[in-house]
């Protein structure tokens, strides 16, 4: 069952803001900024409004530097792309251009050669909006195949080392978890991964299945993530303050 989400504004002390309120049984009121700069509230189910205004107010300094933040990184960095000839693509942390070819197909094809992905259409489609629309949906679908293949191979290399056996894996689209773990054993990851440079899409698969020997971020849990990642507080920060730019 998924925990209902209202629309709130917050007007307080020169600050005004809408965000999305999230009640579930957590026992503390946490703030989620996303990249986008939308504002998720996560609260108890029973604590009253003064209390989540509070706890809003005492973090608006905060609030007001990562929504700046993630504007200065919009503005540097735009995360859009039109979909048109000549855009660039990142593909395992590299830069590819995109080739868009017209031919008599039914179904478009993707595939990558040398520094570029490439892309072909029907010729039908070759007006500006149906072009578009059909090669974003052609390589979307392409990264989630191409991220499948990837991560279950990354996941055969680890696995044996780490004495654990996913009960299955899937691949999601989500926006603002790279991975994630389930009770049951599955493990989950974000589709957007193959953007990232594979050692970084190699820490996330290893952080997930140290997950199903420890399910909590304790001290041994850490300590089994740097057994096999050393540098991983690096590449944690690297996916904190480069996540914004794998997306599309």
């Amino acid at each position: 069952m998924k925990t209902p989400v209202e629309t709130r504004e917050f007007n307080s002390a020169g600050i005004r803001f809408t965000y999305k309120l999230a009640r579930s049984r957590r026992k503390t009121i946490g703030i989620t900024i996303r990249p986008d700069c939308s504002i998720i509230v996560h609260a108890p189910k029973r604590v009253d409004q003064a209390m989540i205004d509070d706890v809003l107010l005492k973090k608006r300094a905060w609030i007001e530097k990562k929504l700046t933040t993630f504007r200065d990184r919009e503005r540097d960095h735009p995360m859009k792309i039109s979909f048109s000839p000549g855009d660039k693509l990142l593909y395992l942390g590299e830069q590819r251009v995109l080739d868009i070819q017209f031919h008599d197909l039914q179904r478009s094809t993707v595939f990558t050669k040398d520094s570029s992905i490439n892309v072909i259409i029907n010729r039908k489609l070759s007006g500006a909006g149906q072009m578009q629309d059909e090669v974003k949906k052609a390589v979307t679908g392409w990264y989630r195949g191409q991220a499948r293949a990837y991560l279950e191979a990354r996941i055969d290399q680890f696995k044996a080392t780490l004495g654990v056996e996913p009960a299955r894996m899937a691949i999601k689209d989500q926006k603002t978890r790279w991975g994630s773990c389930s009770s049951k054993g599955n493990v989950n990851f974000n589709w957007r991964l193959l953007l990232a440079p594979p050692s970084i899409i190699d820490y996330v698969v290893i952080h997930e299945l140290c997950h199903l020997k420890l399910h909590s971020h304790s001290a041994k849990f850490w300590t089994l993530v740097g057994s096999l990642v050393p540098d991983f507080k690096a590449r944690r920060k690297w996916l904190k303050e480069n996540g914004h730019l794998l997306s599309f």
